[in-house]
C-alpha cells in the first residue's frame, strides 16, 4: 500500500489495481460492467451510482444533475491545481468522480475502467480524522498533508 505519485493514475484504465487502490470493482473487458455508473464522462454521480446499490435513489432524479460546484468550491482550487480538472467537468463545472474524456476504453455509456471503491488516501484521511478526534492534531495534519502534497 502506498500513494501513487500521480493523482490522475487513480482514475485511468492504464493504472488499474495500482498500489493505492485497495478495492476496485473489476469491470469486464466488454465494457458492460461499468455502464452509466458515473465514473467515466457522466456528470450525475448520485443518480447512476444507485445502480450499484450504494445510494438510495428514485427514477424522478434521472437527469437532474444535482451536483453543481458552488463558487466557494470553485474558488478553493489554486491556479493550476490538477485536482480541479479531474473532479470537475471542464465544460460545465459539474462535480464528477473523475473526468476521463480521452480514456481509450470508453464505449459511449460504458467503460472497461474499474471504478475505485477504496483507496489508500481514503484510509489515511480516515486515520487523520481519528487522530484529530483523539487529540493528536499534529499527527492528523501530517497525514492530511501527505495526501494533499501528493495530489499536486
Amino acid at each position: 500500500m502506498s500513494l501513487v505519485g500521480n493523482f490522475a493514475d487513480n482514475f485511468s484504465v492504464r493504472t488499474e489495481n495500482n498500489p493505492e487502490s485497495l478495492f476496485e470493482y473489476q469491470a469486464a473487458s466488454s465494457g458492460n460492467d461499468n455502464v452509466w455508473l458515473s465514473n467515466d464522462n457522466f456528470q450525475s454521480i448520485g443518480t447512476f451510482s444507485s445502480y450499484w446499490g450504494f445510494y438510495e435513489n428514485h427514477w424522478s432524479m434521472f437527469g437532474k444533475q444535482p451536483y453543481i460546484a458552488t463558487d466557494k468550491l470553485l474558488n478553493a482550487f489554486e491556479e493550476g491545481d490538477p485536482r480541479r480538472a479531474l473532479t470537475l467537468n471542464p465544460d460545465n463545472k459539474q462535480i464528477q468522480k473523475y473526468w476521463t474524456q480521452n480514456e481509450p476504453t470508453n464505449t459511449g455509456v460504458g467503460s472497461f475502467n474499474n471504478p475505485r471503491i477504496l483507496r489508500y488516501a481514503d484510509v489515511l484521511l480516515l486515520w487523520a480524522e481519528a487522530l484529530n478526534e483523539t487529540g493528536d492534531q499534529a499527527g492528523a495534519i501530517a497525514l492530511i498533508n501527505q495526501v494533499r502534497t501528493r495530489a499536486r
